[in-house]
């Protein structure tokens, strides 16, 4: 009877190998002697900036219905005391 017919198995997809796991070398940025490394800013994430954005359209969108509210508080009062007087 034939044997069966079974893939051979490369060692470049073998899994996971046995053994600790080595640490990642630290790469540290060429620099020149005396020269000070110009510090990275933090880039904040999409998210933060999202929240910064919304923080302001909610500000703008309270303080345009506070005047519009008392803009309407006013020209109601003048319409009233026009109808009220002509009455």
């Amino acid at each position: 009877m034939a044997e069966p017919i079974t893939p051979k198995r490369s060692p470049f997809f073998a899994g996971p190998q046995a053994g600790r796991p080595q640490p990642k070398p630290v790469v540290k940025p060429v620099t020149r002697p005396g020269v000070r490394p110009i510090p990275q800013k933090a880039v904040p994430s999409a998210a933060s900036q999202n929240k910064k954005v919304m923080l302001i359209v909610g500000i703008v969108v309270v303080a345009v219905l506070l005047i519009a509210g008392i803009a309407g508080y006013f020209l109601w009062q003048s319409f009233t005391t026009e109808l009220i007087t002509k009455l």
